[in-house]
């Protein structure tokens, strides 16, 4: 399939849910600005990585019986910074858990990097915008709501807080012998600009756009090479491929 129909696909996709979120009674409103908080969570979990609070350095999960002082910091940026109805849901599950812990000041700096990549105008076009807005303007004028999310990233390549590495191989001197083991990278911002999508302003009017559409697997594709090959599960053909960054092996810290 190529990229074009994927696009449209999901475009089409996004049409139908601003249709029914316009239309739906109040109290659907809610509950589904309720799950869209709670998908949050689960998406700034998958991108910023699962925490290291509670027992065993384990934190639940769920969102309501977390532990994770992250947990507090997404709901109260999400109370201040969200769409109406998601900042009204995120201040309701806030108060639930009692959340007072917000972001430090680069976790913040990352969601004003990302906020503001989001606001600024297009005035310049790399390979990805000029195939998205082509195709938009063309033939597919649905496809017009996905412009400003490919135009924020292909911003953010430039920014070190949000390029992707990967880990590298630690080693051990031991009395008998090496022991080696794979240390992952620390998750970058693609955490801030997913979050960032579901503030104000961030999207057309209408339905908030679904958590998590980067996904930090294809963050680091586009965001970390100058040759970004995928965007949203879609193929960008004629973008040549390029290898992704590699941290150098650290040292680990003691405990």
């Amino acid at each position: 399939m190529d990229e074009q129909r994927d696009l449209t696909g999901y475009a089409h996709a996004l049409g139908r849910a601003q249709a029914a979120w316009r239309f739906a009674p109040p109290e659907l409103r809610r509950a589904a600005a309720l799950a869209t908080i709670s998908a949050a969570w689960d998406v700034f979990r998958r991108d910023a990585g699962p925490g290291a609070v509670g027992p065993a350095h384990e934190t639940p999960a769920a969102l309501l019986l977390s532990d994770d002082p992250r947990r507090d910091a997404v709901l109260l940026w999400l109370a201040d910074h969200a769409a109406p109805e998601l900042a009204e849901a995120a201040a309701t599950v806030a108060g639930m858990v009692g959340a007072t812990r917000r972001f430090g000041a680069e976790d913040q700096a990352l969601l004003d990097s990302a906020r503001e990549a989001l606001a600024e105008p297009v005035t310049s076009w790399g390979p990805l915008e000029r195939s998205i807005v082509n195709t938009a303007i063309s033939d597919r004028p649905v496809l017009e709501p996905l412009r400003a999310l490919v135009v924020a990233t292909n911003r953010l390549r430039g920014d070190a807080g949000f390029l992707e590495h990967e880990g590298g191989e630690v080693h051990h001197t031991l009395p008998r012998g090496n022991l080696a083991h794979y240390v992952p990278a620390e998750p970058a911002g693609c955490w801030a600009l997913n979050l960032a999508l579901l503030g104000a302003g961030a999207h057309a009017g209408g339905a908030p756009p679904p958590p998590g559409l980067v996904s930090r697997r294809r963050w680091s594709r586009v965001a970390s090479l100058n040759g970004p090959r995928t965007m949203l599960g879609a193929r960008a053909d004629g973008i040549p491929a390029a290898r992704p960054l590699r941290d150098p092996p650290t040292r680990p810290q003691p405990e």
